[in-house]
């Protein structure tokens, strides 16, 4: 089990827990049958450190590499401290149509003063599969061609003049 952070949209990240085998169990040996928590005792609580992306905005991903052993529960997940809220000014300057998508996804930017636009599709591994990039103003409206990409969930992660914004596209 690991919990990875990142502080780049996704783009990128950082590994802030990780625990494998009896390491991760809350019962004394191995179980060979399938198991689920039963009792209060089952579960435990584990804190990890945050501190080192104070004043940063987290996207945090859970990776779960079961290895044919019994399942993983993870419940009552809390970020407690000092949270940074900080106005994105692209929330509601951003229009992703249509969505869910077959072919071709549209991206409207409603505001024209800007220098540079990075346009990014990635999977839910953080693997970038497309990209758009632009250093004019000449447009305010991308197209992406999702015909090629698998029916499933993805992050459109989206740059204008260093606001990053991500929003996530179904392909059907």
């Amino acid at each position: 089990m690991r919990v990875e952070a990142s502080i780049d949209c996704g783009t990128t990240y950082t590994v802030v827990y990780d625990k494998t085998d009896l390491d991760l169990s809350t019962v004394p040996d191995y179980v060979g049958s399938n198991w689920t928590p039963a009792s209060a005792t089952d579960w435990r609580n584990e804190q990890i450190n945050l501190s080192s992306f104070l004043g940063e905005n987290i996207l945090f991903r859970f990776v779960n590499i079961n290895g044919y052993g019994n399942s993983t529960f993870i419940d009552n997940i809390n970020v407690a401290g000092l949270l940074g809220i900080s106005k994105n000014e692209l929330i509601g300057a951003i229009s992703l149509y249509p969505n869910p998508a077959n072919n071709k996804v549209n991206i409207t930017i409603n505001d024209n003063a800007y220098d540079s636009v990075l346009i990014q599709v990635v999977n839910s591994l953080g693997q970038r599969l497309q990209s758009i990039e632009s250093n004019s103003q000449s447009t305010n409206n991308f197209s992406l061609d999702v015909s090629n990409v698998a029916t499933g969930l993805y992050f459109i992660n989206i740059d204008v003049d260093g606001v990053k914004i991500s929003k996530k596209l179904l392909v059907q």
